[in-house]
């Protein structure tokens, strides 16, 4: 089966879903937000999900917000430090909401890989005491749920060019109480979609990734 090809793991079309993103006091926040629409189109090309074609912002500030959207994708949450927020996070994860913190490969953005992923974990841990994290191997089932993705976690790099401080990190899946909470990358899946990257197909891979992390994260 190739990376075009996709395993019959959802149910037909039922209730509309939307994508949507965690909007914080983060300046970056809304990084890329303008290539919304492909991944948005792409999952409702690719799958039988009746996804909303316009994507959304979840105040970080607005719990009713929140909970509409059972998968938030963010550009990391390590910036969150007031209390009705980070008790709005926590009410959101205890009700069975899944966060992605996915990083930008700009270093202007994202200075270091290693402490995104410290920050992102720690921020979790804080908000939810006694979540884990877990680095996920390269045959776990995120990689086949849906699509079939060879090699582990696509990266996007800056300009393109191959970084193996980046490339090191795959996935990291927070849990809590056995429960996947969240997840954390560094692969820039965003800046892949959005086709800053000049790799034939990363493009498509990076939205096919995010697929099968919405699948994984929405069936466990």
């Amino acid at each position: 089966m190739t990376t075009l090809q996709a395993q019959d793991t959802l149910e037909p079309r039922a209730g509309e879903v939307s994508w949507a993103r965690l909007k914080t006091d983060y300046r970056h926040w809304n990084r890329h937000s303008s290539a919304e629409p492909t991944i948005v189109n792409f999952i409702h090309d690719h799958t039988n999900l009746d996804i909303e074609s316009t994507w959304v912002a979840a105040d970080i500030d607005h719990l009713d917000q929140l909970i509409r959207y059972p998968f938030l994708y963010s550009e990391g949450i390590h910036t969150v430090t007031k209390p009705k927020q980070l008790e709005n996070l926590r009410e959101y994860l205890l009700r069975g909401g899944f966060i992605v913190m996915d990083s930008c490969i700009n270093p202007e953005v994202t200075e270091d890989p290693d402490a995104f992923v410290v920050d992102q974990i720690a921020k979790v841990q804080e908000i939810l005491p006694g979540a884990t994290a877990r680095a996920l191997p390269r045959d776990h089932i995120i990689f086949r749920i849906f699509f079939k993705i060879e090699g582990g976690a696509p990266h996007s790099y800056m300009n393109s060019v191959y970084d193996p401080e980046w490339e090191k990190h795959g996935f990291y899946a927070i849990y809590f109480e056995d429960a996947p909470v969240a997840l954390v990358s560094v692969s820039g899946l965003k800046c892949g979609w959005a086709g800053l990257q000049t790799m034939p197909g990363h493009d498509v891979l990076c939205s096919q990734m995010m697929v099968n992390i919405y699948v994984w994260a929405m069936t466990q």
